[in-house]
């Protein structure tokens, strides 16, 4: 759900703005994130939303490619697929 605010930029202090709500409470915002086409006494409009935690994508761990092992690590691999095979083992 989001929510938005009224404000009015009332002015200008320092390198703040100055809103105002319609219940009297000051926002000071960075100046420098205002739109340079607003001028004092304009409204501006707050918007507010509840933001979803990223979903973090992770790979599955790589195997390493066959032809990149040594022979003799390919021959390890070879004879426990083997194995596995014979025995019915998964």
């Amino acid at each position: 759900m989001d929510y938005s605010i009224e404000t009015i930029l009332d002015r200008l202090e320092d390198d703040k703005a100055v809103l105002v709500t319609p219940w009297g409470q000051e926002i000071f915002w960075p100046q420098k994130d205002i739109p340079p086409s607003i001028e004092l006494g304009q409204t501006l409009q707050l918007f507010l939303a509840i933001e979803k935690p990223a979903v973090k994508e992770t790979a599955p761990p790589s195997k390493p490619e066959i032809n990149s092992l040594s022979s003799k690590e390919q021959n390890i691999i070879a004879k426990r697929v083997l194995e596995e095979l014979l025995n019915g083992s998964t």
